[in-house]
């Protein structure tokens, strides 16, 4: 600044000299001598020349002086003559802001390299240039105090945005996984400390029923999936009939193929009965 004004004095000394040249003493305006008037035309005219010279060479120092500052682009008399995000104007030039808010121009804050980022709290996309050093953008789009990544987690919860919680109910938020579903043992958010899904316990599937002459048992909801039982052969021998085993038989059809019944029960074909002091066989019956 200082040469600027340094500059514009030397300019208006310089035109000065030049119009008194051009009019002349008192006395050479009074003698009209054309040989004399020559003279003093050619003397203004070579001041004048010297003039715009000077004029031309004070303000090629001018530029010259604005280049070496850095630019006029880097000069500055208002915070609004920097330009960009995260700049201030500090003694004539702008200058980056950095680990600070700047209100003016970031959305967010300036971090340490006087870049814009979003703040905790806010979504990571505001500022276009991602989450600031100590926040991590979170599966639901927010920038966090931790990564945040469980299903039943969340860093968009009212009031808490920034803050990674527990989801108290419902599904999970934002880009997390989902809990496992199979439309019968489907799990939710319950707001359990360690963010994962809870399931419920239940009974599915249809109930207790026969397969063949094997029986199979009621189904179960187990991590989100309604689990059902293997088949498997009913106890001592007896058969399965609409969805239980029998307990008792009236005849061989109320036992397994490779048994019969004798006395109310199922037997083996290899055991041999003892009954009133005779023994059968299977091939006695």
């Amino acid at each position: 600044m200082r040469r600027a004004r340094r500059g514009l004095r030397v300019r208006r000394q310089v035109r000065m000299l030049a119009v008194l040249v051009a009019v002349g003493s008192p006395g050479a305006g009074i003698s009209g001598s054309s040989g004399q008037g020559g003279n003093s035309n050619d003397s203004a005219g070579r001041v004048a020349s010297a003039a715009s010279a000077g004029v031309a060479g004070t303000e090629s120092a001018g530029a010259s002086d604005a280049d070496a500052g850095g630019g006029g682009s880097h000069q500055c008399n208002f915070e609004s003559d920097c330009p960009g995000s995260c700049q201030t104007c500090s003694d004539g030039k702008c200058v980056a802001v950095t680990s600070a808010d700047d209100p003016d121009s970031c959305v967010g804050t300036c971090d340490a390299g006087g870049k814009c980022k979003s703040k905790r709290g806010q979504t990571c996309s505001i500022s276009g240039n991602g989450c600031v050093a100590g926040s991590v953008c979170a599966p639901d789009g927010y920038c966090c105090d931790t990564d945040c990544a469980e299903s039943c987690q969340a860093c968009d919860i009212s009031g808490f945005e920034g803050t990674c919680k527990p989801v108290l109910s419902g599904k999970p938020h934002g880009g997390r996984d989902a809990c496992t579903d199979d439309g019968m043992c489907g799990g939710s958010c319950t707001g359990r400390g360690d963010g994962k899904c809870s399931y419920p316990t239940n009974e599915c599937g249809r109930g207790p029923t026969c397969s063949g002459a094997g029986f199979v048992g009621q189904g179960q909801c187990s991590n989100g999936a309604c689990l059902t039982p293997k088949t498997k052969a009913c106890d001592n021998g007896f058969a399965c009939s609409g969805d239980a085993c029998k307990t008792s038989c009236g005849s061989d059809s109320d036992c397994q193929s490779d048994y019969f019944c004798q006395s109310g029960g199922c037997h083996s074909a290899a055991i041999s009965i003892a009954t009133r002091g005779h023994v059968l066989r299977r091939r006695d019956i």
